[in-house]
C-alpha cells in the first residue's frame, strides 16, 4: 500500500530508497509510542520506498496517545516512520539488535521533545537531529538574509556563516560515527561522510594532472561505506548514492557505464548483502533498458547474459530468466561496436545485393515499410541527405520489410530514391531476427569496417553522425 505523505518533520531524508523485501528473523517487535495530545485514531508505521513510502503495519491509539505496534518477524534495520491520520510523521531507527522499545513525543514531533527507552541507536540519533534542528533554522535565517542582501562584503560574511554551520553539522556527524561503530546509525552516518581528497601531487615539472581529484573522488567514493550492511537498503541514502556514482562518475557510454556497474557489484556479497545487491542488479538492468540514450541497450545486455542468464539472481523466477535470456539473444547481433549481420537482398532489378561487399566510409542500412506513417517523413528526408553526401562516398542501403512489392516500387519512383533498395522477393532472408525488426523505420549506421556505430537514429540526427565517422575515416587514412 502506498502513501502519499503531505506535511513531515523529515530530519533525514537526504536521498530516495527502493525496498524489495524483508528477511525474516527469528523474534518479533514491539514499539510503544506515546504521542501528547493524540486523540484516538489509526496510527501508520511506515518505511522508505524511492521517494515515497510503504505501509509495514497499522494500530488504533487510544484516548491518551498510546500505540503499540507488535509483530511476530522482526523488523529488518533501517530508518522507520511513525505516521498520523493527518500524514504528520517522524523518524525513528529500528536495528535488529533493539525490537523492542518505546517512544514519547507530542504531535509537533518536535526533535527536543523526543524521548526513548531501550534503544541507544534513536538517543544517539536524536541528540543529533536536535544539534541539526537548532542549525537548520540559523541556516535558513541566514539564507533569508542573504537573498534580500546587496552588499557583497556582508554577503561574503552571511555565505562564511553557512560553511560554519555546515561544519559543525558535519563534525557532529563525525563524532556519532567514531563513538558509535557498532551502532546502525553510526554506519548510516558514515557513509554520509564526503571523502576527503588531497591537492594532486606535482611532476617533476612542476605540473599536475589535472584529471587527479576527479579520480580520486571515483576511486574512494565507497570508503566510508559498509558493504556488509544490509540495512542500508531501508535508508534514504544508497539508491541515490548508487545512482550518482553510476551515472556522474562513469562518462555515459555503455562500456563506460558497464565498468562502474561491475566496480561497485565486485564489492557486494551476495550472501551478506542480498537485498542490496538486488537492488543494485534491477536498477542498473531496468535503468539502462528504459535509457533513451543511443546503444544503452548493450548495459542491458551485459547484465541479462552476467547475470539473470548466468544464475546471479537469486530472486527472479524461471519466466523472468526465460524472458531476460530471449530478449538478450535477439539484441545481441546489432549491439553497438558489433560487426552488423551480413544480408543478401534482392533489388528493384532483381539482382541480388550484398551488404558486407559495399566498400563505403560510411553506410546506412534503413528498414522502412511505404505504409509506415513516419516512414514516408524519413525516407525522403534520406533521400535529400543522401543526394548531397553521395560523392563522398556515403552508401544507403534502404531494406522494404513487408511483401507489397509493386507499392514498394511506386514509392521508390515517386520520391526518386536513388540509393540502393533492396527487399526479401524470393522470401528466404532472415532480416528480422538478424537486426530484431519490431517497428520501421529502423536505421543503423555503420563505420567503414562495417561495425554498427549508431542504430535507431532519426533523419535529423544523421547530418552530425556522418560527418563524425567521415572524418574519423579521413583521419585514420591519413595514418596509414
Amino acid at each position: 500500500m502506498k502513501m502519499n505523505i503531505m506535511r513531515t518533520k523529515n530530519l533525514l531524508t537526504f536521498f530516495s530508497i527502493f525496498f524489495f523485501s524483508i528477511a525474516a528473523f527469528s523474534q518479533g517487535y514491539k514499539i510503544d509510542i506515546k504521542v501528547k495530545g493524540l486523540p484516538s485514531q489509526k496510527c501508520r508505521l511506515a518505511y522508505y520506498f524511492q521517494n515515497k513510502t510503504l505501509l509495514k503495519d497499522t494500530a488504533i491509539s487510544d484516548a491518551n496517545g498510546n500505540v503499540t505496534f507488535k509483530g511476530k518477524e522482526p523488523l529488518p534495520s533501517g530508518i522507520y516512520l511513525i505516521v498520523l491520520a493527518s500524514d504528520m510523521y517522524t523518524e525513528f531507527i529500528v536495528s535488529d539488535k533493539e525490537q523492542v522499545f518505546s517512544i514519547e513525543t507530542d504531535t509537533t514531533f518536535s526533535p527536543t521533545l523526543m524521548k526513548f527507552k531501550g534503544t541507544r541507536e534513536n538517543e544517539v540519533f536524536y541528540d543529533f537531529n536536535r544539534l541539526a534542528a537548532v542549525k537548520g533554522r540559523e541556516a535558513t535565517k541566514i539564507s533569508n538574509e542573504l537573498k534580500t542582501e546587496t552588499d557583497e562584503a556582508k554577503k561574503a560574511a552571511l555565505r562564511a556563516q553557512l560553511r560554519t554551520i555546515d561544519k559543525e553539522v558535519a563534525a557532529k556527524r563525525k563524532e556519532v560515527v567514531m563513538s558509535n561503530p557498532d551502532l546502525f546509525i553510526g554506519r548510516v552516518f558514515k557513509a554520509m561522510i564526503e571523502v576527503d581528497i588531497p591537492e594532486p601531487p606535482k611532476n617533476t615539472d612542476g605540473s599536475i594532472d589535472s584529471n587527479f581529484k576527479f579520480d580520486y573522488f571515483r576511486t574512494h567514493y565507497w570508503d566510508n561505506f559498509d558493504f556488509n550492511e544490509d540495512g542500508f537498503i531501508r535508508t534514504p541514502l544508497y539508491p541515490n548514492k548508487m545512482e550518482y556514482y553510476l551515472t556522474k562518475m562513469f562518462v555515459q557510454i555503455p562500456d563506460s557505464i558497464i565498468i562502474g556497474i561491475e566496480s561497485l557489484l565486485s564489492k557486494m556479497n551476495s550472501a551478506k548483502i542480498p537485498e542490496l545487491f538486488k537492488f543494485t542488479v534491477w536498477w542498473t538492468t531496468n535503468h539502462y533498458e528504459e535509457s533513451k540514450v543511443m546503444c544503452m541497450d548493450k548495459v542491458l545486455h551485459h547484465m541479462a547474459t552476467n547475470y539473470y542468464c548466468a544464475g546471479r539472481c537469486f530472486w527472479a523466477d524461471s519466466a523472468l530468466i526465460t524472458k531476460m535470456c530471449d530478449h538478450a539473444s535477439r539484441i545481441a547481433p546489432t549491439l553497438c561496436g558489433r560487426t552488423a549481420p551480413d544480408l543478401t537482398l534482392i533489388d528493384t532489378s532483381m539482382r541480388p545485393q550484398t551488404l558486407s561487399l559495399i566498400n563505403s566510409p560510411v553506410t546506412i542500412v534503413a528498414f522502412w515499410d511505404h505504409n509506415c506513417g513516419h516512414c514516408k517523413k524519413e525516407i525522403p528526408a534520406l533521400k535529400a541527405f543522401y543526394d548531397t553526401m553521395a560523392s563522398r562516398g556515403v552508401y544507403v542501403y534502404a531494406v522494404y520489410t513487408q511483401g507489397d512489392w509493386e507499392g514498394w516500387k511506386a514509392f521508390i519512383r515517386e520520391h526518386k530514391l536513388n540509393f540502393t533498395n533492396v527487399a526479401n522477393q524470393y522470401g528466404r532472408s532472415d532480416f528480422r531476427e538478424k537486426y530484431n525488426i519490431q517497428t520501421t523505420p529502423e536505421i543503423f549506421i555503420l563505420d567503414h569496417k562495417k561495425i554498427i556505430r549508431f542504430k535507431k537514429v532519426g533523419s535529423d540526427n544523421i547530418p552530425g553522425i556522418v560527418d563524425y565517422l567521415l572524418e574519423e575515416y579521413e583521419e585514420d587514412v591519413k595514418k596509414k
